[in-house]
């Protein structure tokens, strides 16, 4: 599955796909609202991603108009996350960023851009990506439906500090399916409990920490992070909240003093030159590599492997953060992106993505 931004405003895509000098297409449309286009069965191919074409499922989204730093609404999340699911039960795409540009899994246009979109494009631009990642994909793979939301509870009420416990003798939290006595988010107010289990579960380390997880909703993932909570601080494994469990979980009575927070990692500096060019190796013919061969470029190569010796991925001697991108500068930032930028696949270059982690530290 590749995500899209449709840089358009309009409700449908429809007129545009009809128009017979258009050459593309698009499985699917995410509007505003909501509201899901679909134009061309998911067994036919849409010409919309380059080499992937004969075998990726494309989705356009309503962006504005190509506003490239905005996010999806909770609106299109809400249809993004039925429609994922749906493709993973029906097409099996897992519920994993794609290793490789021909691997299976849920993708964005400019994730592997050379195969994907044949040139560099800001499509989706960095925040929807990260929904993709850190939203839609822990939504699938926690085993979200794509039936959720018809005749569903409504959205959840806004966060509300956690008080005293709130529920009668005899009642506790627990799956929303089971019977009276296990509140799991029925009514509005229930939700508003259940979510505050779910961020003090995802607070303890306990469940994933995506923006979408504490929905409010006690489901089966919801009963698994807390036995694993239950285990980790030597309670009874129920997988479900009662008065002591809330007391130690959501309103930390009995809890040892957190440990103070880290210090936040530094912000990397603004990457220095365009999205579309690169720092790699000197002998690079090309004009959009740069690797020192100019005196501008050589302080920001300079950076690059300075950072590298933070990291511990070169020799932490004099002279070898020298300014020129060579091939022992290539091999530390291969070795440094087989660990921490997985789907990686121009090895041993620096592009803007690579930049902003690597001189985070």
């Amino acid at each position: 599955m590749i995500a899209h931004e449709a840089v358009s405003r309009a409700a449908s895509l429809f007129d545009y796909f009809a128009r017979g000098d258009v050459v593309v297409e698009s499985h699917f449309y995410v509007a505003s609202d909501g509201s899901l286009d679909q134009y061309i069965d998911t067994d036919r191919t849409a010409d919309a991603n380059m080499a992937a074409n004969p075998r990726a499922i494309s989705i356009e989204t309503w962006d504005n108009g190509g506003d490239i730093h905005g996010r999806w609404n909770e609106a299109q999340l809400v249809t993004l996350r039925r429609l994922f699911a749906w493709l993973r039960d029906v097409h099996g795409v897992p519920a994993q960023v794609p290793p490789g540009p021909y691997a299976d899994g849920f993708g964005w246009h400019n994730l592997f851009w050379r195969e994907w979109a044949g040139a560099y494009r800001d499509c989706p631009g960095p925040n929807r990506a990260a929904q993709v990642r850190d939203d839609l994909i822990p939504y699938v793979g926690r085993g979200g439906g794509w039936r959720d939301g018809a005749g569903s509870p409504g959205p959840v009420p806004a966060p509300q500090p956690a008080g005293e416990w709130p529920l009668p003798a005899g009642h506790y939290f627990g799956d929303i399916s089971g019977p009276n006595e296990s509140r799991g988010g029925i009514s509005a107010q229930e939700r508003v409990w259940v979510r505050q289990i779910q961020e003090a579960l995802q607070r303890a380390g306990k469940a994933p920490g995506g923006s979408g997880w504490a929905d409010g909703v006690w489901e089966a993932p919801t009963t698994t992070a807390v036995r694993a909570w239950q285990a980790s601080v030597g309670r009874a494994q129920t997988g479900r909240v009662e008065r002591a469990d809330w007391d130690r979980l959501v309103l930390g009575r009995g809890a040892p003093a957190p440990a103070p927070a880290p210090a936040p990692a530094p912000a990397a500096p603004p990457f220095p030159i365009s999205r579309n060019e690169c720092f790699g190796l000197r002998s690079d013919p090309r004009a959009s590599v740069h690797g020192g061969y100019h005196a501008w470029e050589r302080p920001h190569v300079l950076r690059i492997q300075q950072a590298l010796q933070r990291w511990g991925y070169a020799p932490n001697v004099p002279g070898w953060a020298d300014g020129l991108y060579d091939q022992p500068t290539v091999d530390a930032v291969a070795r440094w992106q087989r660990d921490h930028m997985p789907g990686t696949t121009l090895w041993g270059q620096v592009w803007w993505d690579d930049w902003a982690k690597l001189l985070s530290r």
